[in-house]
């Protein structure tokens, strides 16, 4: 119960009703009339109060916070199975709360990427030379293309060759659909593993051809 709100009392009463526990915390302002000749009598204003608004926010902020809790977990994993199989490329890379990670090729605009979803993960060779450069990552794949058999071959299975309509950004990838972030933990490690393994592969498999482009 305040004389004047200010919004550092209207933040932090939304903040404590999205809490989502089982307390209603109200904001009000309070003033003194009077009516003509009457007593002076108290008036009380509710300026916020809790509402399913509030509700659902506190709970949409409760999933953002654990799913990136889960996130940092399984990066951390990740670049530690990467360290135990010296895979050398993601030794400067950090773990985030993000979905993906990725490290440089050594050639400007070509990256390697790990993504994780919920129960599935990718592996990428990410073409994006920046804004306005879709020609030109089109033809970095294009010219990659030409060499598909061989480093398909070398990776050991097929790979999708992305270049989605639309969208700048043309990517060399593989997905997995054993598992991911909110997999039951036991699988995790098998996850990992297996997602490190094949991004070994990847590299080694067309890091002799974009060494060649121009």
């Amino acid at each position: 119960i305040v004389e004047n709100p200010k919004q550092e009392h209207i933040y932090a009463i939304n903040w404590l009703n999205e809490g989502g526990n089982d307390c209603s915390f109200y904001l009000l302002k309070i003033e003194a009339i009077r009516i003509g000749g009457s007593e002076p009598a108290p008036l009380i204003t509710k300026i916020v109060g809790p509402s399913e608004e509030a509700r659902q926010l506190g709970q949409a902020k409760k999933e953002d916070a654990e799913r990136h809790k889960q996130r940092l977990s399984f990066w951390t994993e990740l670049l530690a199975e990467c360290k135990r199989k010296n895979f050398s490329s993601f030794n400067s890379i950090s773990a985030t709360k993000d979905a993906w990670i990725s490290a440089t090729s050594g050639i400007r605009g070509l990256s390697f990427v790990f993504w994780v979803n919920q129960f599935s993960t990718r592996i990428e060779l990410r073409i994006d030379r920046g804004k306005g450069s879709e020609e030109e990552n089109i033809e970095i794949l294009n010219k990659l293309k030409q060499n598909k058999n061989e480093i398909e071959t070398e990776f050991g299975g097929d790979l999708m060759w992305a270049d989605l309509e639309g969208y700048r950004v043309c990517s060399v990838r593989k997905e997995f659909n054993t598992g991911g972030y909110r997999s039951d933990e036991p699988i995790i490690p098998q996850v990992i593993s297996e997602t490190v393994e094949a991004m070994m592969k990847l590299e080694k498999a067309v890091k002799p051809f974009i060494r060649q482009l121009k």
